[in-house]
């Protein structure tokens, strides 16, 4: 099974900058066929707006997707959110990233950061408003 992968873009070339920052979907990895090999690796990438174009790997940021149990005023570990990583936080950096969020929901504190794919993720977390969710580690 493949997953949804998410990356953010960077790249130099004149004619993508207008896609910097943009959160794009990554696709399979370009075979040596499709690519010269001296360059290294490279995939298929598509932009919000449907465009798909290749890019190297050092113009992508990988996204990744991570679970933030939280334990109540009581002691146990009743609730959870989805936060977008460049990396994986540790409890006490998941603690100070989702701070506001936590003492909102009436929780203490972080107990377990757990990743999973994002497809996965979908399914279990609300996503309607991940365009605009602040990302760990940038």
């Amino acid at each position: 099974m493949e997953h949804d992968i998410r990356a953010l873009f960077k790249s130099t070339q004149s004619d993508l900058i207008s896609h910097n920052g943009e959160e794009v979907i990554v696709g399979e990895m370009l075979t040596d066929d499709e690519r010269d090999p001296e360059v290294g690796t490279m995939y298929h990438i598509t932009f919000k707006d449907g465009t798909k174009t290749d890019a190297f790997e050092d113009e992508l940021t990988f996204i990744r997707f991570f679970e933030v149990c939280f334990i109540d005023m009581d002691g146990y570990e009743s609730y959870s959110i989805c936060i977008k990583g460049v990396q994986q936080p540790s409890i006490e950096e998941a603690e100070r990233f989702v701070f506001q969020d936590m003492h909102k929901i009436g929780m203490v504190r972080v107990s377990n950061v757990i990743e999973w794919y994002r497809d996965e993720a979908v399914t279990a977390f609300d996503f309607d408003n991940e365009e605009n969710w602040p990302i760990f580690g940038l």
